[in-house]
């Protein structure tokens, strides 16, 4: 199947799990496998929380975009969110109490999953991630065990 996929949802408590249906969509849409699919759903997942939780959490009137592209041989992912990478942590720990000591561990598995991964800053306080998959690579699926 291939795909092309734009989304903009406001930076919200409420709008994270509609995302995460979305998320979890495109990658049954995009993967070959249940085992692929969680990977590609991972990855998502992870650069869309943290565009909330380490960057537009604090910008609650602005909005974390991201677009899927996908045909039978690349997966790829990209996420414009306002905020600075990684540095951008503006939240209170007794908001989200495990943020802290978890921060960047789901990063480093996200690297590890991805054939590419990129961080550009943009103008505006507006940071860039772009990730690749390689949906015939058997490497990236046997990554992670």
């Amino acid at each position: 199947m291939t795909g092309n996929i734009n989304v903009r949802i406001s930076s919200s408590r409420t709008t994270l799990p509609l995302a995460e249906e979305i998320i979890r969509a495109i990658s049954e849409s995009a993967a070959d496998g249940a085992r692929q699919a969680y990977h590609l759903r991972l990855i998502m997942s992870e650069l869309v929380t943290n565009a909330y939780l380490h960057g537009s959490y604090a910008y609650p009137d602005d909005f974390i975009e991201f677009q899927a592209d996908f045909d039978r041989r690349k997966f790829s992912f990209s996420i414009i969110n306002t905020g600075t990478f990684p540095v951008d942590m503006k939240i209170e720990p007794s908001d989200f109490p495990q943020v802290i000591e978890e921060s960047g561990r789901g990063l480093k598995i996200v690297c590890r999953l991805c054939s590419k991964f990129e961080v550009s800053t943009l103008p505006d306080n507006k940071t860039l991630i772009k990730a690749e998959f390689d949906l015939n690579s058997q490497s990236n699926v046997d990554t992670i065990k």
